[in-house]
């Protein structure tokens, strides 16, 4: 009886409520964590962010909202990232005319703001052409 009364209940949760509940503690656990790994206590953890001890810990206990600007400066005291966003995989092309009636084309890729791969290929004029006639 219990169970069934519990599932019904969640099921009326809203989705965004769930997602909320699940990222929040995705980050109090990255915060806990990181504060084990660099033996750092609450307190002082509050002292290198010029908060007191008890925000901190209704950050990390009651489920009060972290803005944006309070992980930045969370991510500042404990010199670690606690969120990411994935960034795209984007692919920059450029155009270099060759004397030998040719392009070499430039594929320069970069994920997550760093340079990854680099690659060359040359095509003709009239390749080009076939492909793109405004191009040549």
């Amino acid at each position: 009886m219990k169970n069934k009364l519990f599932e019904k209940a969640l099921a009326e949760v809203p989705a965004e409520t769930k997602v909320f509940v699940r990222k929040y503690t995705d980050i109090v656990d990255r915060i806990n964590y990181l504060l084990k790994q660099k033996k750092l206590t609450q307190k002082q953890l509050a002292e290198r962010m010029g908060k007191r001890e008890s925000e901190i810990s209704k950050w990390l206990k009651s489920g009060q909202n972290l803005t944006l600007k309070s992980i930045a400066k969370l991510e500042v005291a404990l010199e670690e990232e606690i969120i990411s966003v994935p960034k795209p995989e984007i692919t920059y092309p450029t155009w270099q005319r060759m004397p030998s009636e040719s392009f070499k084309i430039t594929l320069k890729t970069s994920k997550e703001n760093q340079f990854v791969t680099e690659r060359f290929e040359t095509i003709t004029t009239k390749d080009l052409q076939s492909l793109d006639p405004s191009l040549a």
